[in-house]
């Protein structure tokens, strides 16, 4: 989804001025740092599970604990 806004949603083949690879790379390396969503979602999503079984004085984790027994997850 990121690819089609950088070059305007077109799908068609055509000249790109910046390669995937550049516009991923973190800028101080000269690229434009956008952040691969697979490789951030994973991150995240890992943080919620380390926060989950580590944290149980959180709301949403209380909240999720309740909905969700621990023999269902």
């Amino acid at each position: 989804m990121v690819r089609q806004f950088i070059w305007n949603g077109s799908m068609q083949c055509g000249l790109h001025l910046a390669t995937w690879d550049v516009i991923t790379q973190p800028r101080k390396f000269g690229g434009l740092g956008v952040r691969v969503a697979f490789l951030q979602n994973t991150t995240l999503l890992g943080k919620l599970i380390w926060e989950y079984y580590n944290n149980e004085g959180k709301l949403w984790v209380q909240l999720v604990k309740a909905k969700y027994p621990s023999d269902s997850l």
